[in-house]
């Protein structure tokens, strides 16, 4: 259905994936890494049917007892790749992205690095084109 928006550029989007993969929020990193892995899949599913898609963001609600929400952004970058146009989904960094953190439900170290979490991630330090 997305597909019929041809000049989509931005998308807001939000869905339960956690809930219908058995997932239960428990707000810690190692849980923050599969929800954001989920939504990235997703968004280079959506970017297949979008061909304009610029900016596409994940908002997720209830991530905690404070029912707080959690946003998942992402940018869509061209790049040529053997000759041809190829079109890169990157996530912007979030706050628990960049180093390793200590979880505070179960102590455990969870590897939150860039280089670490899945696709690639815009740093803190790389320009971003905000057009």
């Amino acid at each position: 259905m997305l597909s019929k928006n041809e000049n989509l550029k931005d998308l807001t989007l939000s869905s339960d994936f956690e809930e219908s993969v058995n997932d239960s929020v428990t707000a810690d990193y190692a849980w923050y890494i599969r929800c954001y892995g989920r939504r990235l899949k997703t968004t280079q599913d959506v970017v297949s049917a979008c061909t304009k898609l610029e900016r596409c963001s994940w908002v997720q609600f209830g991530i905690d007892y404070s029912h707080s929400a959690m946003t998942h952004p992402f940018i869509v970058e061209e790049r040529i790749v053997d000759g041809n146009v190829a079109r890169i989904v990157r996530g912007i960094k979030q706050n628990w992205m960049g180093r390793v953190q200590l979880d505070r439900r179960t102590k455990a170290t969870v590897k939150c690095r860039l280089e670490d979490l899945p696709g690639e991630i815009v740093g803190e330090n790389d320009v971003i084109d905000s057009e």
